[in-house]
C-alpha cells in the first residue's frame, strides 16, 4: 500500500524551518511532494523560471492527499505564495490541515484561516508531530473504508 502524500505549504523564508519538518514526516511514513522545499528556487527569477516553479507547484497540490499550510514560522514577509496555494487545495477538496505558531496572530492575518477552521474545514494544530500523528490515523480510516 503506497504512502500517504502531503504538500506542505509556508512562506519561502522559512524553507529550512519546514526542510527540517519535511524530515520529520518522512520518517513517520509520510511521503512530501513539494518542490519548492528543495531551495532550488534560489536566485532565479527569469520568466521562464518562475513559470516552472509555479507549476510545480500546481502539480505537487494537485497529486497531493493532504495540504498542510504553515503560518507563522517565515523569517521575513510572504509574497504570498501559500495563500495560492490553500486555495488550490480549497477548490481541489483536499484535506486540509494547518500547524500555526500562534493561533491568536493566525487568524487575524487570514480570513480563510479562521473561516476553514471554524467552519470544520481545515484542522489546526500547534504541534507538527500531533499533525502528522492526524494525517497517519485519517490514512488509515480511508484504507479501511
Amino acid at each position: 500500500m503506497r504512502k500517504p502524500i502531503v504538500y506542505l505549504s509556508a512562506a519561502y523564508g522559512a524553507r529550512e524551518t519546514i526542510a527540517v519538518w519535511t524530515k520529520a514526516f518522512r520518517e513517520a511514513g509520510v511521503e512530501v511532494k513539494a518542490r519548492w522545499i528543495s531551495g532550488n528556487h534560489e536566485g532565479k527569477t527569469s520568466d521562464s523560471d518562475i513559470a516552472r516553479f509555479a507549476e510545480e507547484d500546481v502539480e505537487d497540490v494537485t497529486n497531493c492527499d493532504y495540504f498542510v499550510l504553515f503560518h507563522g514560522f517565515e523569517e521575513q514577509s510572504s509574497k504570498g505564495g501559500k495563500w495560492v496555494e490553500m486555495g488550490l487545495a480549497l477548490g481541489l477538496d483536499k484535506p486540509m490541515f494547518f500547524v500555526l505558531e500562534n493561533w491568536d496572530a493566525a487568524k487575524e492575518s487570514n480570513v480563510f484561516v479562521r473561516w476553514l477552521i471554524g467552519n470544520d474545514i481545515g484542522r489546526a494544530f500547534t504541534n507538527v508531530y500531533v499533525c502528522i500523528g492526524c494525517i497517519l490515523e485519517d490514512w488509515e480510516d480511508k484504507k479501511r473504508a
